[in-house]
């Protein structure tokens, strides 16, 4: 059997997000939010499925190393946080 990763970012206070925002602005956000996490995989996975504030991405053969793992991690984690921050500035 071959070994495959799961990989599943979400996106932090959701719920909260969800029930403090106008409806058709916070699907705008998200689905942008979503997008930029998207678009920070790095390690070139899969996406197999979107699901409310969640991403399934999966790799399947070669697995990453810790350490590149971690990368794909806080990559993922400036990224979002960064285009948080500039979208507060708009």
């Amino acid at each position: 059997m071959n070994k495959s990763l799961l990989f599943l970012p979400d996106i932090s206070g959701f719920t909260e997000f969800a029930n403090t925002t106008e409806v058709g602005h916070g699907q705008h956000v998200i689905a942008e939010l979503l997008e930029v996490l998207i678009n920070a995989n790095t390690l070139a996975l899969q996406l197999a499925e979107i699901k409310g504030d969640a991403l399934f991405f999966y790799k399947e053969g070669g697995i990453p190393s810790l350490e590149m793992l971690l990368a794909q991690v806080e990559t993922m984690f400036t990224t979002f946080y960064s285009h948080l921050k500039f979208r507060k500035k708009k």
